[in-house]
C-alpha cells in the first residue's frame, strides 16, 4: 500500500513542479552522480550534475534546497498542490531542519511557513 502512496506523491511532485528544466537547473540540492550505462565503468570519470527537490520514504516527504528563498518556494508549491490533490499536511508533525551550522546558531533566521503557519525548527529528526 505504501508503494502506491509513493507513486501518488511522485505524481503530485510532477504536477507541483511541471517546469522541471527550470527546477532541475536552479533550485533544490545539487548532487554529482555517475550517469550513463551501469555496465560502463567510465561513467564514474564524467559525473553528471543533477538537482533534487524531495526525498520520499513511506508516507513522509523531505523537501530539500540549498537556499532559504528556494525552500520557501518549494514548500508553497508543495502545499498548494497537496491541497489540489486532497491531501492535508499535518502541521504539528511538519518541521524544518537546517544543515548549515552557521545558520543554526543564528537566532534571527526567519521561519519557513506553510500558509500562515510557521514551521518548528529542529536540529534533528
Amino acid at each position: 500500500m505504501k508503494q502506491l502512496f509513493i507513486l501518488f506523491l511522485a505524481a503530485m511532485m510532477e504536477v507541483a513542479f511541471p517546469d522541471f528544466s527550470r527546477f532541475r537547473s536552479e533550485i533544490g540540492v545539487k548532487l554529482e552522480v555517475a550517469g550513463g550505462d551501469i555496465t560502463d565503468v567510465r561513467r564514474f570519470q564524467r559525473p553528471t550534475l543533477i538537482r533534487i527537490l524531495d526525498c520520499i520514504y513511506a508516507d513522509d516527504t523531505a523537501l530539500v534546497s540549498d537556499s532559504f528563498e528556494d525552500m520557501q518556494e518549494i514548500i508553497c508549491q508543495f502545499a498548494q498542490t497537496a491541497t489540489r490533490f486532497g491531501l492535508l499536511i499535518n502541521l504539528q508533525k511538519t518541521m524544518s531542519m537546517r544543515s548549515n551550522p552557521a545558520v543554526q546558531e543564528n537566532l534571527t533566521v526567519p521561519h519557513f511557513f506553510v500558509g500562515n503557519h510557521p514551521l518548528e525548527d529542529v536540529s534533528s529528526f
